[in-house]
């Protein structure tokens, strides 16, 4: 019978047989004996500490404790006893919120419990940060890992100090998962590992042909030696970047640098997969000098050219080989239940397709409707056209373009002139947005993913960039090419107009998520904009975007495309002036406070003399923001003058933000009371208009009042309220300042191991993600945590450290209601 399942914080334990099948082959028949033998070590072990089974299934175990000690120590328990025998177990313990629903458990801490578990070797009991922090046991530090289904890593320990091999983990990287099995190329992939591991080798280009498989082979090269690289293995995606200036930026947002790459990493022990670098091959320099300056640094590049710069160590990944061929094809084929037959017609197609997964690929996916006996006939025919091309262009690269031509030439005229359509998006497109641009016909789409030329992922339809490379030379013969790109940059970019008031009001998560999902869109829009039409490129577009690259971290990117409006000829005065008051504006969180300024004073002299109030307001309210910064002290006039302006106009959300930097403004002069006055009175404009992000951002300012003031419980109580905002809206920069805040009150309060950990991620965060504390606001912090050991464990992901700080605050609420 079940145990009553405990609710609230909960311990869970998963436990799993290593080897079962191979263990089931050496026992026999005695392998049933010992499967029951261990399930009643495993469910003695259980009810002597309390724990409920939730669930088994086949030979493992999935129990709930109510407390992590004796999780722990059921789990040692058991092994010790299961030590004797030939079983060897694996078993994972993670803690935290749990609430069963008939009778079991949903939700991402039990999700986690079960990817640590996966993680771990027969004999080895992991635990979670999260249950490490509770119990006095002796653990080694497994440092951070990735695990499956799991976008942050997670921190592990093992019970105890026996050693076992590495985890099966994807460690500290976030390097794509593949959706199919890595066949062959161990050959390859030994070679590029003895390349990446040669003490003089710091830069590994692998070339070749489009759809020859470099990316996969990096992503495997990279992913085998993530625990060699302290800080990790990053993979930078460049398929959807065009602009050169822009390919390091994406590094920077990729690794968490603010706004100087080569500052951030440093002496850091780190490798950096570029991917599809010829879209950016003017960077070559940039990834060059970058290595000059980080001397532990790896760079790994997929490029269909080579980078053509010192040190660069080139790699050309050849076909597979026919063997592995013939086995990719069959399992593409049967992937989608198809049956294959005729082994040596599929040989000769592989060798015909000079054994190109790309090719092959395509090839399968016709085996839906045609044998392999049909589709040799048909590629027979063709051969005479599918060899032909240019003679400086490698063979393998005109035979993967006739491929492609192959499956565009079984198209009908209306799926052809979809298809090349199609290569107008950057980051593919949903139904509706290829029905509005490209008139596109559901059936006819549907066909294309059918013939692998076009891939769907949820909601979305996307090319592979080697098919959309082939379906944007469609296009650009298409006489209809500038009508589309037009259409495609006046949709994008009418959609950041109408979506950008959101991003203040009640919807603006759906607004933010809607903005994410465009984002390669909105680039190549904008893009295109500003060099063919940049009356298309309004205040409101501007601001819009910059909205959303603010909230979501995309600042350097904003900065630079701000500055290519500024550095156009002709543009008219009020888009100059809209974009150098949001180039200031982001300057003021990249700590460029000078440039920010100047910017700012051209735009409020630009809105004065085009007699634009409201926006003369908003750049006061800016430029009183980054005076503020700056400690100059013309910040209170100008931003009283804002706040007039505001007022007249009547504009709540103007009259909001001035108000909370007035706020800010009394802070830093100690004048609490005044302070208060202001925040809460832009706390209720805030409340009013919806806006989740800025409400969060003034009850931390409150916290910082109520701090200084030394109201501790109501500095948490709304440091705490402010983060459950922030994190809602994926406001992370934000959440980061209410943990330091939470880490302060901790301190004051005598709770010192939660303060110190709390803290310890605030400093992991400000390197992760790019962020500066303000200066007022990290003196204000760190007087509280004088005296506060440095935890010198690594530090939570931002995930986990706004998991321990929210679940402490539930604990306290509740120990408080409790009399306790």
């Amino acid at each position: 019978m079940q145990a009553d399942l405990p609710a609230g914080t909960v311990t869970f334990l998963f436990t799993d047989i290593e080897g079962s099948t191979n263990l089931l082959t050496e026992l026999g028949e005695a392998y049933t004996e010992e499967l029951e033998t261990h399930r009643r070590i495993v469910r003695a072990s259980v009810e002597r500490h309390a724990g409920a089974e939730v669930g088994t299934e086949g030979d493992s175990f999935f129990v709930a404790f109510a407390s992590a000690n004796e999780a722990v120590a059921a789990a040692a328990e058991a092994q010790q006893a299961l030590a004797a025998g030939p079983v060897r177990v694996r078993m994972g313990v993670h803690t935290g919120e749990g609430w069963p629903v008939a009778g079991d458990y949903t939700g991402i801490d039990v999700n986690r419990a079960a990817r640590i578990c996966a993680a771990g070797h027969g004999g080895q009991v992991l635990l979670s940060q999260a249950t490490r922090d509770l119990v006095e046991a002796e653990t080694r530090d497994l440092g951070p890992h990735r695990l499956k289904d799991l976008e942050t890593p997670q921190h592990i320990f093992q019970l105890g100090s026996e050693v076992f091999p590495p985890l099966q983990t994807l460690h500290q990287t976030n390097l794509p998962l593949p959706a199919t099995q890595f066949l062959g190329r161990g050959r390859e992939l030994g070679e590029v590992l003895a390349l990446l591991s040669s003490e003089d080798v710091r830069l590994v280009t692998l070339t070749g042909t489009g759809g020859v498989g470099k990316t996969r082979l990096a992503i495997a090269a990279a992913a085998s030696v993530v625990s060699d690289y302290v800080h990790g293995v990053w993979w930078i995606s460049l398929a959807p970047v065009r602009n050169s200036d822009l390919a390091l930026a994406a590094a920077a947002q990729v690794v968490g640098a603010k706004h100087d790459l080569p500052a951030h990493i440093r002496d850091r022990h780190m490798l950096l997969l570029f991917d599809n670098f010829e879209h950016v091959v003017d960077a070559a320099p940039g990834v060059s000098a970058l290595l000059a300056e980080c001397p532990n640094l790896r760079c790994l590049v997929t490029s269909r050219e080579s980078l053509r710069v010192g040190g660069e160590h080139v790699y050309v990944v050849p076909p597979l080989g026919e063997t592995e061929a013939v086995l990719l094809f069959s399992q593409r084929a049967k992937s989608d239940e198809r049956v294959v037959d005729g082994e040596a017609a599929v040989t000769e197609i592989c060798r015909r397709l000079d054994c190109l997964p790309l090719a092959v690929e395509l090839a399968a996916a016709r085996s839906s409707v045609l044998s392999p006996a049909r589709l040799l006939e048909r590629l027979e025919a063709r051969l005479p056209l599918l060899t032909g091309g240019a003679r400086d262009v490698p063979e393998r690269h005109r035979t993967l373009r006739a491929t492609i031509a192959w499956s565009h030439d079984l198209l009908s005229g209306e799926e052809q002139r979809l298809f090349a359509r199609l290569a107008v998006f950057t980051g593919g497109a949903t139904l509706e947005t290829a029905e509005a641009i490209c008139d596109a016909d559901l059936d006819d789409l549907q066909l294309l993913v059918e013939r692998s030329l076009v891939r769907q992922t949820q909601d979305r339809f996307w090319m592979l960039e080697t098919i959309r490379e082939y379906a944007r030379e469609r296009l650009e013969e298409a006489e209809e090419v500038a009508q589309l790109r037009r259409r495609h940059a006046v949709h994008f970019l009418e959609l950041a107009e109408r979506t950008g008031p959101e991003l203040k009001g009640h919807h603006e998560l759906d607004a933010i998520r809607a903005l994410a999902a465009e984002h390669a869109n909105l680039q190549a829009a904008l893009g295109w904009a500003i060099d063919t039409e940049l009356s298309r490129v309004t205040p409101a577009v501007l601001e819009a975007l910059t909205d959303y690259w603010a909230v979501r971290g995309h600042v350097l990117e904003g900065v630079r495309q701000l500055e290519r409006v500024l550095d156009t000829d002709s543009v008219p005065r009020a888009t100059r002036a809209k974009a150098l008051q949001l180039a200031g504006r982001l300057g003021t969180y990249t700590g460029q406070l000078e440039r920010a300024v100047e910017q700012l004073e051209e735009s409020g002299r630009l809105w004065e003399g085009l007699g634009e109030p409201t926006e003369l307001a908003r750049t006061h309210a800016v430029l009183g923001d980054a005076l503020l910064k700056a400690d100059d002290e013309r910040a209170d006039p100008v931003l009283e003058r804002a706040l007039d302006l505001f007022v007249a106009t009547g504009d709540d959300v103007g009259r909001r933000n001035v108000l909370h930097l007035l706020g800010e403004a009394a802070w830093h002069r100690r004048d609490l009371e005044r302070a208060e006055d202001f925040l809460e009175r832009s706390l209720e404009v805030a409340r009013k208009v919806g806006d989740h992000t800025f409400t969060g951002a003034t009850l931390h300012h409150l916290g910082d009042v109520a701090l200084a003031d030394g109201d501790h419980d109501r500095a948490e109580a709304l440091y705490g309220e402010s983060l459950g905002l922030v994190w809602e809206a994926e406001a992370r920069r934000l959440a980061a300042y209410c943990l330091a805040g939470l880490a302060a009150t901790a301190a004051c309060t005598g709770r010192v191991e939660r303060a110190a950990t709390l803290w310890h991620a605030v400093e992991e965060a400000e390197g992760s993600l790019g962020l500066q504390l303000p200066t007022a606001e990290r003196a204000l912090y760190a007087a509280r945590l004088e005296g506060v050991p440095t935890d010198t464990r690594p530090g939570l992901s931002l995930e986990d450290a706004v998991g321990r700080g929210l679940a402490g605050l539930s604990r306290r609420t509740a120990a408080a209601e409790g009399g306790e």
